[in-house]
């Protein structure tokens, strides 16, 4: 038992009751007190004992009778009117602000962020919104639970929960999600945790008409609003979650304005750390801009064994469809690689025809059909790629996405031939421009995998002269003349008679430039062991017509056409174009 006065009477009290008046500040530190087992019979001041000065806590106790929300949040409302000065500068007389003025004002959009180190939408999409009602309904929650954590803390603490709070809501927003989003929502998420870190610490000395407040009001608030976000489509509810995180963690280690005891401010270190903390989350968010663009996305290889080639785009692109209808990997901006591959087996492809038609028939065709207009071609480069002859054709035209700048890489090799379109949007391909110069140095041409089955074919079976062939026939494919024709001198090595082998050399002189006159000898006595063979006819056909002798490349035509009992239509076809002497010719 312990004996006190207070208010001029001597009261006798329980362990319990004493430790619960000292917490609650009803035994000051000069109330004389009697503890027999500490003092005998003689009666001290209460801060004499150990017991009183571990429980006696001064700040706590002027904390719970000074603490108060109705100091008006001055520095709440200057936010709130600055978000509604902005709102109104960015939409001018309209209630609503399309997609791409916000994106241009500084929304939140994972390519901008990730791709083009555009790091100061991290901030900039948290003051932002799309329509009044958005900003009404955020500037309504904003003020009041900004105002109590306003009063609660200390201005430096408040901006920090704020900055942590966007950060928070923009961080994991751009993680999880690539949709743009704009809107102060995450951060008063971030302070409804804040209030709750708050309410859970403090709730023993807060002022009995608070308590209710910060223990059962804030949290129904919060979850109305993650509700009405998880209701709505439209919501970023990845951004609410970040922002309630945000909050949460800042608010941790935090102490009410009210407990500096003596120094309202603190001392300059802890008056300093929460703007050393901002400071740094600025910092460091900002500067990590200027690296994502010095060191470009982290890009992924997609490889087309068919046709062989292989290209590379940033992690993190989906597959879909580019204006022209190719499949094209790209990302929610409108940068996208689009890829179309083309094999024939009658002649090599040829660049000049290559660029017309891209522009003649899949260009122009497609503007014709309205999916695209106002087509111009800003310029025309060689361009430089092992294994194979390509032109680079940059153009500026109209798409239902809008203007867009295309850089179309079109390349020859052999039979093969491949157009690459790197689109970008007008207002984003200069930032683009770097991305895409790795890209286009990231194209390849691979083997296609008919000539690696025809490689593997030739290591297993060195001596057969049919692999032989089947390998020249593979490389001529390509283009790879040399290497083509010392496959079909091998196969002619193991085999001298082989037909095939005659055919291959004869048809490579044809296709790219050779001896036209010592492989029309060739294949004149190959016809002359094969007149049935339509091929042989067809080849030797168009070799005496590239010699000038079109009479007698009719001439084989009809033959063939008279020997086979079902004739390919091609043979025909060709003696009409011929436009040979004579009556029976094309009949």
């Amino acid at each position: 038992m312990i004996s006190v006065r207070l208010h001029g009477r001597e009261e006798t009290i329980t362990l319990d009751e004493f430790e619960a008046r000292v917490r609650q500040g009803q035994v000051a530190p000069s109330t004389p007190v009697n503890f027999p087992v500490l003092t005998g019979p003689a009666w001290v001041d209460a801060r004499e004992l150990e017991l009183f000065r571990r429980l006696y806590a001064p700040a706590r106790l002027h904390f719970t009778r000074a603490f108060s929300l109705g100091r008006f949040p001055v520095f709440t409302a200057v936010l709130c009117v600055a978000q509604v000065v902005l709102f109104f500068s960015v939409a001018g007389w309209e209630r609503v602000v399309g997609v791409d003025d916000l994106v241009a004002a500084g929304a939140k959009w994972r390519p901008n962020i990730v791709e083009l180190g555009e790091t100061w939408r991290l901030f900039t999409a948290n003051v932002l919104h799309r329509d009044i009602l958005h900003l009404l309904f955020n500037m309504f929650f904003l003020f009041n639970v900004g105002g109590t954590v306003e009063n609660a803390y200390r201005l430096q603490d408040y901006l920090l929960i704020l900055v942590a709070s966007a950060l928070g809501t923009t961080c994991l927003s751009t993680l999880m999600s690539d949709q743009p989003s704009v809107g102060v929502s995450g951060v008063v998420l971030g302070l409804f945790g804040a209030a709750s870190v708050f309410g859970y610490k403090y709730s023993e000395i807060l002022p009995r008409r608070y308590r209710r407040y910060f223990g059962g009001a804030v949290l129904p608030y919060a979850i109305f609003i993650l509700y009405v976000g998880l209701a709505s489509p439209d919501t970023d509810n990845w951004g609410h979650l970040g922002g309630m995180l945000g909050g949460l963690i800042a608010t941790l280690p935090l102490q009410p304005s009210l407990l500096y005891v003596g120094k309202p401010t603190g001392t300059w270190r802890t008056r300093a750390t929460p703007i050393l903390v901002i400071a740094a989350l600025v910092g460091v968010t900002l500067g990590v801009g200027p690296i994502i663009r010095a060191l470009g996305p982290r890009y992924v290889t997609v490889e087309d064994h068919t046709s062989g080639l292989a290209f590379i785009h940033p992690a993190g692109w989906h597959f879909g469809e580019n204006h022209l209808g190719y499949p094209a990997w790209g990302n929610s901006l409108g940068a996208s690689i689009g890829l179309r591959a083309e094999t024939r087996t009658s002649e090599p492809y040829s660049l000049p025809r290559l660029r017309q038609a891209f522009l003649q028939e899949e260009l122009a065709g497609r503007e014709e059909e309205g999916e695209i207009t106002a087509v111009r071609v800003l310029g025309e480069r060689p361009f430089l790629l092992p294994g194979g002859r390509a032109v680079e054709l940059t153009v500026a035209l109209e798409s239902r996405a809008g203007p867009q700048i295309t850089r179309n890489i079109l390349v020859e090799r052999g039979y093969y031939a491949y157009k690459v379109v790197l689109t970008a949007p007008a207002a984003w391909a200069a930032a683009y421009g770097p991305i895409f110069d790795t890209m286009a140095a990231g194209f390849r041409l691979t083997e296609p995998d008919q000539l690696e089955d025809a490689r593997r074919t030739v290591a297993t079976f060195p001596g057969m002269s049919s692999a032989h062939v089947e390998l020249g026939n593979q490389l001529a494919a390509i283009g790879d003349v040399t290497a083509a024709g010392q496959a079909f001198q091998r196969a002619l090595e193991a085999l001298p008679d082989q037909p095939d082998a005659t055919f291959g050399l004869a048809k490579l002189a044809l296709d790219y430039g050779g001896d036209l006159e010592t492989a029309e000898r060739r294949v004149t006595a190959l016809f002359e062991r094969r007149p049935d063979d339509a091929s042989v006819a067809a080849l030797l056909a168009d070799l005496r017509q590239r010699l000038g002798h079109t009479e007698e490349a009719c001439q084989v035509l009809q033959e063939a056409l008279d020997r086979a009992p079902d004739p390919p239509e091609d043979l025909r076809t060709r003696l009409t174009a011929l436009s040979c002497r004579g009556v029976g010719w094309a009949e």
